[in-house]
C-alpha cells in the first residue's frame, strides 16, 4: 500500500501523460490538414439584363469583373473598381458592363472603344463611370448610359460620367478626353430630373472634347440634365462635338470653345474648325467663365469687341469720318446773313 504522497505523485503523472498525448494528437491532426490556398480571381459571366434606358445594349454575352473592390464605397449598386495603376480597354460585349458602375482611381486609365458599353443600374445614385485620384478616361468609341430612374424614384436620373478630384491637390486631379464615335447619355427620369451626361468637378480636373455626343437625360416637364456640367475650378476645352442639353459653368470653373463663336451671356453659336456648327445655351454663374479662342486657320466673321469683355462679338459697322470744316463754313454764312438782315431793318427804321 502506497503512502498518500506517493499516490498523489502517481495520479499527477497519469494526468500529465494524458495531457501530453492529447496535445501531440492535436498537433498531428493540424499538420495533416492541407494549407489553405487563395484561388485566383477570374472573370465570370453574370446573368444581368439590360437597363431600360432607350440607348442601352442588350445581349446574353455581357460579362463583369469580380475583382474585390478596395478603398471605394459601395452603396446602392454593384460597383467595379479599377485601381491597379494600369490601363484597361473595353471594346466589345465580352468585357462590357451592363447594370453596373465603374470607379477608376489611383493613376489608372480606362479606355472605351467602339463596341464597348457601360451602363449604370436602374434607380442608382452612382454614375456609370466615376474617375478620381489622378485617373484617366479616354472615350474613343462606345456608349455610356447613366442610371435610368423609374417612376417614383426621388433622386432622378444618374450622371453618365463623373470626373472628380478625390484629394486636396492638383496632382490628384483626373483627366478625360473624348473623340468622334463616342456617346454618353445622362439617365432619363420620366417622373423627375434627368441626369447630366458629363459632370466635371474640382480644381485641376480637366476634360478635352475633340468630338462625341453628349446628351443630357430627359426629365419630366423639360427638367432635363445638362450635356456638360462644370464646377469648382474645373476646366473643359471643346474642339468639337454634339451637345444636347444646356452647358452649366459655375464656381470658378471655365469652359473654352475653339472656333468661330458668338456668346451673348446665355447663348453660344458658331462653328468649329471642321465647320460643324453649334448652337447651345451656356449658363455661367458664380464666377464661371466662358472663353472663345478663334482657330488660326479658320476665317471668322467675328472680331474682338472694343468693350473690355472676354467674349468676341460682331464687329461694328464702319463709321464714316466726317470733317468739321463744312459745319464751320455753314455756321459762318448763317451769322453773316443774319447781320445783314439786322442792319437793313435798322436803316429802314431811321428812314421812316
Amino acid at each position: 500500500r502506497l503512502r498518500p504522497e506517493l499516490t498523489m505523485l502517481s495520479n499527477n503523472n497519469i494526468f500529465l501523460s494524458t495531457t501530453l498525448f492529447t496535445l501531440l494528437q492535436a498537433r498531428e491532426n493540424v499538420v495533416a490538414q492541407p494549407s489553405p490556398t487563395v484561388a485566383p480571381i477570374e472573370t465570370t459571366p453574370t446573368a444581368t439584363g439590360a437597363s431600360p434606358s432607350p440607348t442601352s445594349l442588350t445581349g446574353d454575352n455581357l460579362f463583369s469583373t469580380t475583382s474585390r473592390p478596395t478603398r471605394s464605397p459601395i452603396k446602392q449598386s454593384l460597383v467595379n473598381i479599377f485601381n491597379d495603376g494600369g490601363t484597361h480597354t473595353i471594346d466589345d460585349a465580352s468585357d462590357s458592363f451592363t447594370d453596373q458602375s465603374i470607379v477608376v482611381s489611383d493613376s489608372t486609365t480606362l479606355i472605351l472603344e467602339e463596341g464597348g458599353y457601360i451602363g449604370a443600374p436602374t434607380n442608382s445614385s452612382w454614375p456609370a463611370i466615376r474617375l478620381s485620384i489622378n485617373s484617366t478616361f479616354k472615350g474613343i468609341g462606345g456608349v455610356v448610359n447613366g442610371s435610368y430612374a423609374e417612376t417614383g424614384y426621388a433622386d432622378g436620373g444618374g450622371e453618365g460620367i463623373h470626373l472628380f478630384n478625390g484629394q486636396s491637390s492638383v496632382a490628384t486631379a483626373s483627366y478625360a478626353e473624348f473623340y468622334r464615335g463616342f456617346s454618353v447619355h445622362g439617365g432619363d427620369a420620366p417622373d423627375g430630373i434627368g441626369g447630366d451626361a458629363l459632370y466635371v468637378h474640382g480644381f485641376g480636373t480637366k476634360a478635352d472634347i475633340y468630338g462625341g455626343n453628349f446628351v443630357g437625360g430627359k426629365g419630366t416637364q423639360n427638367l432635363n440634365g445638362a450635356s456638360v456640367n462644370i464646377l469648382n475650378s474645373a476646366q473643359v476645352h471643346v474642339y468639337g462635338g454634339i451637345f444636347d442639353g444646356i452647358i452649366e459653368v459655375t464656381n470658378q470653373a471655365v469652359i473654352t470653345f475653339y472656333g468661330c463663336f458668338l456668346y451673348n451671356n446665355t447663348r453660344l453659336y458658331g462653328s468649329f474648325p471642321d465647320e460643324s456648327e453649334l448652337d447651345i445655351e451656356v449658363i455661367a454663374t458664380v464666377g464661371g467663365g466662358v472663353l472663345i479662342v478663334p482657330d488660326g486657320e479658320q476665317e471668322c466673321d467675328t472680331a474682338p469687341s472694343s468693350s473690355p469683355t472676354q467674349f468676341p462679338t460682331l464687329s461694328p459697322q464702319p463709321t464714316v469720318v466726317r470733317s468739321n470744316e463744312g459745319v464751320k463754313r455753314s455756321s459762318f454764312w448763317g451769322h453773316f446773313l443774319g447781320m445783314v438782315v439786322f442792319i437793313q431793318t435798322i436803316f429802314a427804321a431811321f428812314a421812316e
